[in-house]
């Protein structure tokens, strides 16, 4: 849609992508959400790869996720430099799949896999180093909201809300909150570099502005992100 940037949205475990689905369409309301669906038989790094590419060739410039699928979103977000919106993500792969050892049925297939323990063990023990927004249900069944915020870099940001759906099925409650954080993200975004600019040159006056620390201290990102 003209005037809104590509997102992808990145779905759970074994499940798959749905144009009518309240994430989606929350999301659609200032994003131009881009269909996908990956694989969930498939060993980890596989299924990164492939996600990598359609970034590349689709022009995305933000991604977002829910709860695997939030995973993947911050491990783009840290390889190609992507704000990113999570919701519920998962805070070690290995830990919360487990449960699903054994057959299980694909919704992208629409047919059952085995997932073995060797695929498992081939997703990552700990959250990546991207940046973005992250929402959590405050009792989520599934995944321990302060576990995660515990296990959170700095580079991110998170909102606690109400609730223990681990789906975010709410998620149009917050849609606006979302849009507003990101673009508040980008106007801070836009001040460092503005300061880091001035002191490259040599700007004595821009070592005074308080501003610049606070936002370096606070954002803990590189300029540009």
């Amino acid at each position: 849609m003209k005037g809104k940037s590509n997102m992808l949205y990145l779905h759970g475990f074994a499940n798959t992508f749905f144009e009518g689905s309240k994430k989606v369409k929350a999301f659609s309301k200032y994003y131009n959400v881009i269909p996908y669906s990956y694989d969930s038989s498939r060993k980890h790094d596989d299924i990164l790869n492939d996600m990598s590419k359609f970034v590349k060739e689709n022009n995305i410039k933000i991604v977002s996720g829910v709860s695997l699928g939030g995973f993947f979103a911050m491990e783009l977000s840290e390889k190609h430099n992507l704000y990113s919106v999570t919701l519920n993500p998962s805070n070690n792969p290995q830990k919360s799949l487990k449960r699903f050892l054994g057959e299980v049925h694909s919704f992208k297939a629409n047919k059952y896999f085995n997932f073995t323990k060797e695929i498992l063990n081939s997703y990552p023990t700990k959250l990546p180093n991207g940046f973005g927004l992250v929402m959590l249900k405050e009792n989520d069944k599934i995944i321990s909201s302060e576990e995660t915020k515990k296990m959170l870099p700095k580079s991110y940001k998170s909102i606690t809300v109400p609730g223990d759906d681990h789906g975010f099925k709410d998620i149009e409650n917050y849609a606006d909150l979302i849009r507003r954080e990101h673009i508040l993200h980008n106007k801070e975004q836009t001040k460092i570099k503005f300061f880091e600019e001035k002191k490259i040159k040599g700007d004595k006056e821009c070592e005074k502005l308080s501003t610049y620390t606070d936002f370096h201290h606070r954002l803990m990102l590189p300029v540009g992100r």
